[in-house]
């Protein structure tokens, strides 16, 4: 795991109380350049996207259903498990938990019967490994919040074109109904999640069914809610949270590939030589790429470490994407989120990444990741055989080995074997590993690790098909190399494939081990050079130029891989898919009433309030949306819930009862807001309309006393 510099989890709690901008982009030192955040939390973006589409929409495009969603959520889950694969117990890959008490929008939608209708979460967390058709790559791209009491399913999924995840609301979501999908409105949306991307709890997740008591309740209602069990292990808690974890690093990621390299020949050399280095790690199960190679230091590696200082000298900032673990109040049966949970809270950036000597291999270890498994599976074995048919050239790597028996169970000898093996002008490699030889001759075992000249070490890979064979006065055997899981060929740092282990030694006086201690042989590693195909390929492709798949643009990990399988001649999976026609166009959702108010009045209030609260949704309250009378009811209505959270802002952090309004992201930019002019005339504006309360009976009140700011939806 890469070192995190700036951790928002031992930062000093003074951190969390600076105000304004001050909080959301770190003061640098003097004469040190400001950090840039990846995601700025006080800048959503547009509601729709800027180009491309969500992966739900391409979701539902693919399954012929357009932008209608299949109900019930049961039949919506299916379409997702139909894109990935299943565990080997034949259980889901699609990561599933409950919350009945939560701090979503929808969290007051069950009131007060939460545990009859719990929220449903659901992440992607695992890719398709036998697809038919154009399958969509959906792994950390993909998740809902399904809440049946408000018949509504809040989506984030990923936007490869925009480099960002989108926001959709499907509403009328509910039988009988035609539901209705839409872009959500990304200000509100922001506030909790100022990531741009989802969030999570830390563990233990008690806000979940993974804890018996979230689980005993709900299985006192029922044993299934719309597909998932009531009881639940942390399994899929833990998921969802690694899930999201990685998926807060997916823009990062697309930023410095689309910006890191720069543009053209140069740009394209310098992102082919990345790809290159994170097929290279795929192709070794994460063990290790050839980071010591001119091409790589020089084409890719220095030139992001140069591009990088002069784009972002103060480091990149990564938002955090977790939110506080809480146990729901039980007792109370209440939706209420204390101040020290509440999501809105502004959270500190998780860690800054600069331009080290950690940058380079930061990105490939990022996107490596996101290379799907199958696609890896089938250059292996097409890179190999394809060396096997043309006589490829080969390798040796030789020297002294050891074998020492350390055991007998039945007519199976267990036996320690370790090696020092080299080639002319290259550093010495040592194996250690462990044998079992069988009465009729078959042998097989495991590496328990290589060591490479830098100091790397890898193991996970297995020795097999290996059979004793005696020729004049030696002994000796061939096995040949698989990783243990997925099968691949072992590889070296280089890519090249190591073929076999041929071992020999003396035929001893009797049988085919020496009696006693250990004995000396003589070890082959033998490496067939058939990476070379790929690099040509892979020169083949950055021929093309900017139009090529390497010129200026967003990282697709698929779409490389059908790329490069294409260029090799190997079949390749046709991975869905752009725009594709006949998409709907994307719809936002429903914009407020025109404005027909008094604009000496409310100017402040539509200015600090109104991106989200002149919205259509129930919540947040649109206490803005509606004609003059409508509004100026809602305000005598919501007047005491309004100063009280403007009135935040002049308490002490550690003493607020509640988060503040409007959120720090709103309030961003603005210099002293804690104390400025704008505030206070929202206070004064708050204040005017609390008719016979007075200020300080509202402030000393429980807030969960005050009137709740509900209204009535307004017409259309």
């Amino acid at each position: 795991m890469l070192p995190t510099f700036l951790n928002a989890r031992t930062g000093p709690l003074w951190f969390i109380a600076i105000l304004s901008s001050a909080l959301l982009a770190p003061p640098a030192w003097p004469d040190t350049p400001a950090p840039t955040w990846v995601v700025d939390p006080a800048v959503p973006g547009p509601d729709l996207p800027p180009r491309g589409r969500s992966l739900f929409d391409l979701l539902l495009a693919n399954a012929g259903v357009a932008d209608t969603p299949p109900f019930p959520f049961t039949d919506l889950l299916a379409l997702l498990e139909q894109q990935v694969a299943r565990t080997p117990g034949g259980g889901s890959s699609v990561k599933k938990v409950l919350i009945p008490l939560g701090r979503s929008l929808q969290r007051n939608a069950a009131a007060p019967l939460f545990f009859d209708s719990p929220r449903v979460v659901v992440a992607v967390d695992s890719e398709p490994d036998a697809p038919g058709g154009a399958p969509l790559y959906l792994q950390d791209r993909l998740f809902l919040g399904y809440q049946a009491a408000a018949q509504v399913v809040e989506v984030i999924s990923y936007n490869p074109s925009a480099r960002r995840f989108e926001f959709q609301v499907v509403s009328d979501y509910g039988p009988g109904s035609k539901p209705d999908v839409r872009y959500a409105n990304r200000a509100v949306c922001t506030s909790c999640h100022q990531n741009g991307a989802p969030i999570f709890s830390r563990p233990g997740w008690e806000e979940t069914n993974s804890t018996p008591r979230v689980a005993n309740a709900l299985a006192r209602v029922q044993p299934m809610f719309h597909g998932v069990p009531a009881r639940r292990s942390s399994v899929d808690a833990a998921a969802i949270d690694n899930a999201t974890d990685r998926a807060n690093l997916l823009p990062a990621y697309a930023l410095l590939w689309a910006e890191g390299c720069g543009s053209g020949p140069a740009g394209a050399s310098c992102r082919a030589q990345a790809f290159e280095a994170m097929v290279q790690l795929r192709l070794t199960a994460f063990a290790h790429f050839d980071a010591g190679s001119s091409a790589f230091r020089r084409d890719f590696a220095g030139r992001l470490l140069a591009i990088w200082a002069e784009r972002w000298p103060g480091g990149l900032l990564i938002p955090d994407p977790d939110i506080p673990n809480r146990a729901p109040p039980f007792l109370t049966r209440t939706a209420d989120v204390p101040r020290e949970f509440d999501p809105l809270n502004p959270r500190p950036p998780a860690a800054r990444w600069e331009a080290d000597t950690l940058a380079a291999g930061r990105l490939v270890a990022g996107l490596a990741g996101v290379l799907p498994a199958l696609d890896i599976a089938r250059l292996d074995a097409g890179l190999f055989e394809r060396a096997r048919r043309l006589d490829a050239p080969r390798g040796q790597l030789a020297g002294a080995c050891t074998l020492r028996p350390i055991g007998q169970l039945r007519d199976r000898t267990r036996v320690a074997l370790g090696c020092r093996l080299s080639r002319p002008g290259a550093a010495e490699m040592v194996l250690d590993a462990e044998l079992a030889l069988d009465a009729d001759g078959a042998v097989e075992g495991r590496i328990n690790w290589l060591s490479l000249a830098d100091g790397t070490r890898f193991g996970g890979l297995v020795l097999h098909g290996g059979r004793l064979s005696r020729h004049a006065d030696t002994l000796s055997v061939v096995l040949h190399l698989a990783q243990a899981r997925g099968g691949l060929h072992a590889r070296l740092a280089d890519g090249n494939a190591i073929e076999s282990l041929a071992l020999a030694w003396p035929v001893p006086p009797a049988g085919s081990l020496p009696a006693g201690g250990a004995f000396d042989a003589r070890g082959t590693l033998a490496v067939v050079y058939d990476f070379a195909a790929f690099a040509a390929a892979l020169e083949a492709l950055v021929g093309r130029g900017e139009q090529g798949p390497f010129g200026a643009g967003e990282f697709d990990g698929p779409a490389l891989m059908d790329a490069v399988l294409g260029e090799l001649g190997l079949p390749a999976t046709g991975w869905c898919c752009g725009e594709p026609p006949g998409l709907p166009p994307a719809r936002a959702e429903s914009p407020p009433d025109p404005a027909d108010y008094e604009p000496a009045a409310l100017a402040g209030v539509l200015r600090h309030c109104g991106a989200c609260h002149r919205s259509n949704q129930p919540l947040p309250p649109g206490f803005l949306r509606g004609d003059r009378d409508r509004v100026a009811a809602n305000l005598r209505h919501c007047a005491p819930r309004m100063f009280y959270r403007l009135s935040m802002w002049r308490v002490p952090a550690q003493a607020r009862e509640k988060s503040p309004m409007p959120p720090l992201q709103v309030a961003a930019g603005q210099q002293d807001w804690a104390a400025g002019e704008a505030l206070t005339a929202l206070l004064d504006f708050a204040g005017s309309r609390l008719g016979k309360l007075a200020p300080a009976d509202v402030l000393a009140a429980d807030y969960e006393t005050l009137p709740e700011c509900l209204t009535v939806p307004a017409p259309g």
